[in-house]
Parts: structure tokens; sequence; C-alpha cells
């Protein structure tokens, strides 16, 4: 990266059917891959009034050098071919707490 720091990406899964243990199993993918094991956080949503919990809303994943993002894409296109359905995918700069 430019100054040397790591490039925080925050990754969002929708569509239908699509719940937080869609999204924790993107999470468990991505740890598996050697180059990405311990950068990647899960992000809870807000929680609802009266609700027990949140719900996994999005990963916060570092990607640092030596092929970290392209190591990511191989995960998640892989993650993707494997799902039933329809599935989007949204990728954003991360604002939050550092993974």
């Amino acid at each position: 990266m430019e100054d040397g720091m790591s490039r925080i990406v925050a990754l969002s899964v929708d569509g239908l059917g699509i719940g937080s243990e869609d999204v924790a199993g993107l999470a468990a993918w991505l740890d598996t891959e050697d180059t990405l094991r311990g950068c990647t956080r899960r992000v809870l949503g807000t929680m609802p009034e009266g609700a027990l919990g949140a719900d996994l809303a999005q990963l916060a994943v570092s990607l640092g050098s030596g092929g970290a993002a392209t190591a990511m894409a191989s995960v998640v296109v892989a993650w993707l071919r494997r799902r039933v359905g329809v599935a989007w995918l949204r990728r954003a700069e991360y604002r939050g707490r550092r993974p």
C-alpha cells in the first residue's frame, strides 16, 4: 500500500435467503487461507429493540502486502461458486476498528 499500512475492506453479503450464517461461512473460508488467517474480523449489525443479540452484518478484512487481496478474491470466488441461489457481495472501505 502507499504508506506501508494495510488496507481494510468491508465485505457484506446479501441475496435471497442470505443470513448471518452465510456471512459466518464466508469468514470461515477466509480463515482457512494462510495469507488471511487472523486478518478477518466479524462485525455485528445494530441490535433491534427487544432482540437478544445482533446478527453478523459484515466482515472487515485487513489486506497487507504479500498477495492478500488476490487470496481474498480467490476465496470469495470459490465461496460464491459453491452457493446455490442468488448472492451479492459488496466491498467497501471499512471505517471501524482494525481487525
